[in-house]
């Protein structure tokens, strides 16, 4: 069991903030069948129109810009992810709406964005910022190409069910994602939060600029 735990922890060491190769396609595969109940509920929190413009930091495998997808007629969901395995998977996954234009996925660094200032209605990620290079840089640039009255929704897990681990991202919310937030000017700048994933518990840290 040692040597087999061993085994799997030097295949997915690095793999969660960027997957690559096989075992970074079958890890996002699996990401989207463990973020069911977050990316679920994310999405019910953007109250998304026919017409918006949408953007997801870090698609994964590209379920959630699926559904969005699904929700909108006249608007476009846009992507990016710094894995050039995941855009692959979300390609493949998303191949219809890419063709039809309603979707659109980029691989690039979410504190260097490639999109015109005040453009999104509304910008989403799920599970995500643990791995940000730099917190106020990629809040700068989410805060730069979301339109004024646009929402940002932010959903990770701050603790475990038992009480015993992640607490320090709940402090991290509080000391510097929600300070960092209302100084970029937001005039919103809250919590939620949602519903239990796995042995996890789920919040959205929600912004209006």
């Amino acid at each position: 069991m040692k040597i087999k735990n061993k085994v799997r922890g030097w295949l997915l060491d690095g793999q969660y903030g960027q997957p690559k190769g096989l075992v970074g396609r079958w890890l996002g595969q699996r990401m989207v069948r463990q973020h069911i109940p977050e990316t679920d509920w994310t999405i019910s929190l953007l109250n998304l129109a026919a017409q918006d413009q949408v953007l997801e930091l870090g698609f994964g495998a590209g379920r959630a810009i699926e559904l969005v997808a699904t929700r909108l007629s006249t608007g476009q969901v846009s992507g990016v992810d710094i894995s050039r395995a995941m855009v692959r998977a979300a390609a493949h996954r998303n191949a219809r709406t890419i063709k039809s234009g309603k979707v659109l996925l980029k691989q690039e660094d979410l504190t260097h964005l490639s999109f015109n200032s005040d453009k999104f209605d509304k910008v989403f990620t799920i599970q995500t910022l643990y791995f940000w290079p730099d917190l106020q840089m990629a809040l700068a640039e989410i805060y730069r190409v979301l339109k004024p009255g646009g929402c940002l929704v932010i959903t990770l897990s701050t603790g475990t069910i038992d009480g015993t681990g992640l607490t320090h991202y709940q402090q991290l919310i509080d000391q510097k994602v929600l300070p960092v937030m209302r100084h970029l000017g937001f005039t919103e700048a809250y919590t939620r939060e949602g519903p239990l994933s796995r042995q996890f518990k789920t919040t959205a840290v929600i912004g209006i600029k």
